[in-house]
């Protein structure tokens, strides 16, 4: 296989770096980013770069290795407020394509916005139970090993197939969800969790479920 910087389109005219990706048949996977020795200053490195060999003495020590990168942060007041609109607002989203019958538009905000906001709210809540020292990991990855037993089982139980009564029922667990901790997110911080949001999008997707797929309004 080709490398992904053989197929860049429009081909660059300054390149200060080449990436090989390799996986091996022993399924062994090695990115291999080739730099000009030149531009060794602006290596790339996070908190878990270790130095293997330096035989000519290029690069600045490494510190040694940590997860201070892939730590959550603590969220701010605003921070926490934007995450609550945006879940409860594009959920509004997936409820009109549900409703409409748009299965990729409506997976796609599911899944992606909605789930983002899920997740962003998981992982401060992870991270008050574990004083923040603990990685959620890409994408949620270790939420099973750091979520109480109940909020992963009900976490589970927000990936839908493509039907559309499952899609619904995994919309409003994952309502459920994310009120749940976020609460306990505000209550920690002495945020304000914004209620009556909720309380009228939680309405809102259970009326647009019951329209009949005739209708012609929406109240």
């Amino acid at each position: 296989m080709q490398t992904p910087d053989e197929h860049m389109e429009p081909v660059p005219t300054y390149r200060d770096r080449f990436a090989f990706l390799m996986l091996f048949t022993d399924g062994n996977r090695i990115d291999l980013t080739l730099y000009p020795a030149d531009n060794i200053a602006n290596l790339e490195r996070d908190s878990l770069s270790v130095l293997l060999l330096d035989k000519d003495g290029l690069v600045e020590p490494f510190p040694p290795p940590s997860l201070q990168d892939y730590i959550t942060v603590p969220p701010t007041a605003q921070t926490f407020a934007n995450s609550c609109n945006e879940f409860w607002w594009v959920s509004t989203y997936v409820a009109k394509g549900l409703w409409r019958r748009e299965l990729p538009y409506a997976k796609f905000m599911l899944d992606r916005p909605v789930r983002d906001m899920l997740h962003l709210m998981l992982e401060w809540h992870i991270g008050i139970r574990t004083d923040f020292e603990a990685d959620p990991g890409k994408q949620g990855k270790y939420f099973e090993q750091h979520l109480e037993p109940e909020h992963w089982t009900v976490y589970v139980q927000t990936f839908a197939d493509a039907d559309y009564e499952q899609m619904w029922q995994a919309l409003f667990r994952m309502g459920d969800l994310f009120r749940e901790v976020a609460l306990e997110v505000a209550n920690h911080y002495s945020y304000e969790y914004p209620a009556q949001d909720d309380q009228r999008v939680t309405h809102y997707l259970h009326h647009v479920q019951a329209l009949p797929a005739d209708t012609k309004d929406i109240f």
